[in-house]
């Protein structure tokens, strides 16, 4: 199994462009890692870089 640290704008990469890890890798990060990955996910909402999605009936 290969093993990645990330950091916190690369895992907002990866989940603005939705991407699928194959089972052969392993993401790992740092533990101050989510309150970054926040910190950065609200600078860009704020920005008007990233939205919700809107949902359909």
């Amino acid at each position: 199994m290969t093993r990645y640290v990330i950091g916190p704008d690369v895992a907002l990469r990866l989940a603005r462009d939705e991407a699928v890890i194959p089972d052969a890798h392993q993401i790992l990060a740092p533990t101050l890692h989510r309150s970054q990955v926040l910190s950065l996910l609200y600078q860009a909402v704020r920005r008007g870089e990233m939205t919700m999605p809107s949902t359909s009936p």
